[in-house]
C-alpha cells in the first residue's frame, strides 16, 4: 500500500483547517441573526446554513455561502482536530503502555469517542453563541 493517498488527503485537510482558522480569526464574520424569536435549535442550524431551521437540518443541508461554512470551520474545525489529536494520543499510549486496553480497543469504540466529543464540542460552542444572541437582543 502507497501512503501517498492518504498523506495528501491529510494534507489537504490540514491546509483548510489552517485556512478556514485564519479567516474565523482574522476576518471574522457575525454568524448569529439579527431578528428576534430563535431558539437554541434555530441557532444552532443558522449558524451553520444562514437560515432559520431545526438543528437537524445540519445533517443534511449544506450552507449556500461559502463564507459561511468557511467561518463556521473556523471556529470548530481546529477544536475538533485538537480533541482529535489528544485522543489518538492517548489511543496509541494505551495500547503500547497496557495490557488491558488492546482487549477493548476498536474502531467502534474510537470513532464513538471522537463522534460524541466533537457533537459535545458543537454543542458547547452553539450554547455560547446562543448566550450571546440573547446578549444582544437585550
Amino acid at each position: 500500500m502507497t501512503w501517498t493517498p492518504l498523506l495528501l488527503t491529510i494534507s489537504i485537510f490540514t491546509i483548510y483547517a489552517l485556512y478556514a482558522y485564519y479567516l474565523a480569526t482574522f476576518k471574522p464574520k457575525d454568524l448569529l441573526p439579527k431578528e428576534k424569536g430563535f431558539t437554541f435549535s434555530n441557532i444552532i442550524a443558522y449558524t451553520y446554513l444562514g437560515q432559520k431551521g431545526e438543528w437537524t437540518s445540519v445533517f443534511y443541508k449544506v450552507p449556500k455561502e461559502l463564507s459561511r461554512f468557511n467561518q463556521y470551520m473556523g471556529q470548530n474545525l481546529t477544536k475538533y482536530l485538537v480533541f482529535a489529536g489528544f485522543v489518538s494520543t492517548t489511543m496509541w499510549l494505551l495500547i503500547n503502555n497496557t495490557d488491558f486496553y488492546t482487549n477493548i480497543h476498536s474502531v467502534t469504540l474510537i470513532y464513538s469517542i471522537l463522534i460524541i466529543g466533537c457533537g459535545i464540542i458543537t454543542y458547547k460552542w452553539s450554547k455560547q453563541q446562543y448566550k450571546l444572541y440573547l446578549t444582544g437582543q437585550e
